[in-house]
């Protein structure tokens, strides 16, 4: 019976152990060029040859946030990756519309890259 108990408790330990080592997301803070208070944070969630899935927050200061400029900054910057990394369409689905913090500003979307005929 005490073996049983001290097996156990060792299997627990062992599972507690490696459930603490698992994988954590890759995250990127992105500063945004010409505003001053605002960052970009794109987290990856799946990535493969042909596809990439990231979670994208936009991040500023309540105080300057403008939500055209934010959706245009994001755009333009799915824009930029798309093209630099050589993906031939990109999927945008708002999750979160603009967020108003005690001191910050936030948009969050999910963004999809794609290549569609790449072989």
């Amino acid at each position: 019976m005490n073996k049983k108990i001290l097996a156990l408790c060792a299997f627990m330990l062992l599972a507690v152990v490696l459930s603490a080592q698992t994988v954590q997301p890759k995250k990127q803070k992105i500063k945004v060029e010409g505003r001053a208070n605002a960052s970009l944070y794109l987290t990856e969630i799946y990535k493969t040859d042909n596809w990439a899935e990231y979670y994208c927050v936009y991040e500023e200061d309540k105080n300057t946030f403008d939500e055209n400029e934010a959706e245009k900054v994001m755009y333009e910057f799915f824009s930029n990756y798309k093209r630099d990394k050589g993906f031939s369409s990109v999927e945008v689905e708002d999750l979160k519309g603009a967020t108003t913090g005690k001191t910050t500003t936030t948009m969050e979307k999910r963004v999809i890259f794609r290549h569609v005929n790449k072989r």
